[in-house]
């Protein structure tokens, strides 16, 4: 059975910030599916992955905006 992989290493191979990584970890995102959606280093044949952070700041922003409509009161 394969070691899991900890946050530390997603921060370090995913080259991600402290506020990317918290992020992540508020989303529920799990160490293992960030490091395995790394796109690669070419770039050519995957184009459309975002590199890790900019994914994950989009998933949170997403997030958050959704939150907002659903606490939002009716206007009178």
């Amino acid at each position: 059975m394969k070691k899991e992989p900890t946050w530390r290493e997603v921060r370090r191979r995913c080259r991600l910030s402290r506020e990317e990584l918290a992020m992540a970890q508020e989303l529920g995102l799990s160490p293992r599916a960030l490091i395995r959606n790394i796109p690669p280093v070419s770039g050519r044949k995957e184009p459309w992955k975002d590199p890790p952070g900019v994914r994950i700041r989009k998933l949170y922003e997403k997030k958050k905006k959704a939150e907002g409509k659903d606490h939002e009161e009716p206007a009178r």
